[in-house]
């Protein structure tokens, strides 16, 4: 890939990146995911990394409050944290998992939530980026408390191909 003089691309910025939701879903012994797709629209490269910080809302508009962890999901494995040079047009991806209503221990139904819409606010960006995202089950606590999602390290296409489950 070419760079910018100094040989470094620039980090992204919230107005170059289209988040949507992309690939899944992915369900196996209670658990499931998803994938992100995070697109450079600009005619400009630059660099992503890291772990996303995920917001999810509900049907109405409003933020629901999620227990949030980075890392290896049951269905998506982490490809771990990396700098991802985005080309205009390229495009990488980051996997969410939760455990699926009928898998709560401890806990209730009425603890789930239904996902209808998530933003994500990435490394070096100051305004998060958001997207439709109809979940195909309840996000639901893993006992005693708040909804959980796990988030995956945003990585090009090719770190994916030797997982569990691939964007």
């Amino acid at each position: 890939m070419n760079s910018p003089p100094g040989g470094r691309f620039s980090d992204c910025q919230s107005h170059q990146l289209q988040l949507t939701f992309d690939r899944g879903p992915i369900e196996a012994s209670g658990q499931a995911g998803e994938f992100f797709k995070v697109a450079n629209t600009s005619n400009v490269s630059c660099t992503i990394d890291g772990y996303p910080m995920i917001e999810a809302f509900g049907a109405t508009g409003n933020q629901e409050a999620v227990s949030l962890w980075d890392g290896a999901l049951y269905v998506i494995d982490d490809p771990g944290p990396q700098i991802v040079n985005l080309q205009p047009g390229a495009a990488a991806y980051f996997g969410v998992g939760w455990t699926v209503g009928d898998m709560i221990r401890g806990g209730s139904q009425a603890s789930c939530i239904k996902v209808a819409r998530v933003s994500a606010l990435f490394l070096n960006t100051s305004t998060a980026v958001v997207t439709d995202a109809s979940m195909m089950n309840d996000v639901c606590p893993e006992g005693v408390g708040l909804p959980e999602l796990g988030v995956t390290a945003v990585a090009s296409l090719s770190r994916w191909t030797h997982f569990a489950a691939t964007p």
